[in-house]
């Protein structure tokens, strides 16, 4: 597959790191993400948890298995917020749980992260997003492909 690609053309990957769930990206694929140009999307808080709340509903569905996976957290988050994480796992309020995952978890320790991995993080161009729809992707990649070299949408 990847023999497929076009080298001549502009190739976008999602920032990952070295291991996606069991899979390990090549070393020399991942040096080269980490040294390329960075595009953050910078989508609303609102937008994201949207997309969240659609596309990790499952994990609502086994409200044991959240809550133990929330426990790991204890160290990093606290005894008391994890146990109101894992209060919301078991009442499947998700909206509640991911929101505050997002703000007290997620966005802090990922910020951390490029910064840390990706060389170009500091200089990174930016879109911006209200809508994480399948519409709303379409027409963010649309503005990324646009991009001209000052890191704004071209007209």
């Amino acid at each position: 597959m990847l023999e497929a690609i076009d080298l001549k053309r502009p190739l976008y990957v999602e920032g990952e790191s070295i291991r996606i769930g069991r899979l390990s990206l090549p070393l020399s694929l991942v040096a080269r993400m980490r040294a390329a140009p960075c595009i953050e999307v910078a989508a609303t808080p609102e937008a994201r948890l949207a997309y969240l709340l659609r596309d990790y509903a499952y994990l609502g569905d086994d409200r044991d298995a959240l809550a133990d996976k929330l426990g790991v957290l204890k160290e990093m988050q606290g005894k008391e917020t994890v146990a109101r994480w894992q209060q919301w796992a078991h009442e499947a309020n998700l909206p509640k749980l991911f929101a505050e995952l997002m703000t007290l978890h997620y966005d802090p320790h990922y910020e951390k992260s490029q910064e840390r991995h990706f060389q170009a993080w500091e200089h990174r161009r930016s879109v911006a997003t209200t809508d994480l729809s399948d519409q709303g992707i379409e027409a963010m990649a649309d503005a990324v492909r646009a991009m001209d070299g000052r890191g704004s949408p071209s007209a």
